[in-house]
């Protein structure tokens, strides 16, 4: 966006209703800008295109929706990565110019995601980057519900053998996945919707899963985390595809990186890919939300 010109987007993620599966409602998306404005949210239903800001107006709104939304006339349907999941997202493209005549030229993309209940993280291990920084899009995470308040969560780096691999040395390159479980009777099942490497001595990071999809450098853009319920107990799964260790710039040779990941839990089988935007899903398929958290790796140490 140009020096001086404001260019701004922000969403609402709406209410939880206090039904059973909390259901969402009320949700809509914004922009406010001075220069001429197009944009574009792929939704589940396909494109949806907003109403444009020109000499006119310097503000445009869209409602968004959940699948078990009772809203009427909602335009724009919120992809989900599965029937039963907890994660809603919807990819906005915002096109500007100075006049009608310039529009298209310059663009920036958003990522909309609303978590409605249960958040939380984890984090793995730390690896070294060799690989250029590459520019993420934007994202808006917003949670309208609790954290993800169980215990039992693991986040694990493993070999193309499923070994965990232990704390130390990595071959820079070397083909690796995460694998995500949480142990617990209460949910069906997990869903990572955001990954990204830490550089452990400098503070930079490097997002390679969002809203449930990949970057398109270490994970293809049309691939996700696949989640699985374990069969005779209480262990719930996701794994990632295979991708190769990498090096952040800014991280030291001594440094190491950390992985950490996002994640959703489902109140409901969930089992199937986390990237709901770029897989086409069954059109009767009805989420339901639940909690969120984060997990992290231990720290590992690329080796050249």
């Amino acid at each position: 966006v140009p020096k001086g010109y404001i260019l701004d987007v922000s969403q609402f993620c709406g209410e939880v209703s206090d039904s059973a599966d909390y259901s969402g409602r009320n949700a809509n998306v914004t922009i406010k800008s001075d220069l001429y404005v197009q944009a574009q949210i792929k939704c589940r239903q396909g494109l949806v295109t907003l109403n444009p800001i020109n000499e006119t107006n310097t503000e445009t709104t869209l409602s968004l929706c959940y699948t078990n939304d009772t809203s009427s006339g909602c335009p724009c349907e919120f992809n989900t990565p599965s029937n039963k999941s907890n994660f809603y997202s919807a990819e906005l493209q915002v096109f500007w110019g100075f006049n009608n005549g310039t529009l298209m030229n310059e663009y920036e993309t958003y990522t909309i995601s609303c978590i409605a209940e249960g958040n939380g993280t984890e984090t793995v291990a730390v690896k070294d980057i060799d690989e250029d920084y590459l520019p993420v899009n934007h994202e808006l995470v917003k949670s309208l519900g609790h954290d993800y308040a169980g215990t039992g969560t693991l986040l694990q780096l493993i070999d193309i053998l499923g070994e965990v691999i232990p704390n130390g040395p990595v071959a820079m390159s070397k083909k690796v996945r995460l694998k995500l479980t949480v142990d617990t009777a209460d949910y069906e099942g997990v869903i990572p919707y955001d990954c990204r490497a830490v550089s452990k001595d400098l503070g930079a990071s490097y997002r390679f899963l969002l809203a449930g999809c990949g970057d398109g450098t270490i994970i293809p853009k049309n691939k996700g985390f696949t989640t699985k319920t374990i069969a005779g107990g209480n262990l719930k799964t996701a794994t990632s595809p295979f991708f190769k260790v990498f090096k952040l710039l800014e991280t030291t040779k001594k440094g190491g990186i950390p992985y950490e990941c996002s994640f959703t839990v489902c109140n409901a089988t969930c089992d199937g890919s986390s990237c709901a935007m770029r897989n086409k899903r069954s059109a009767e398929s009805l989420a339901e939300i639940e909690e969120q958290e984060k997990v992290k790796t231990p720290l590992y140490l690329g080796r050249d």
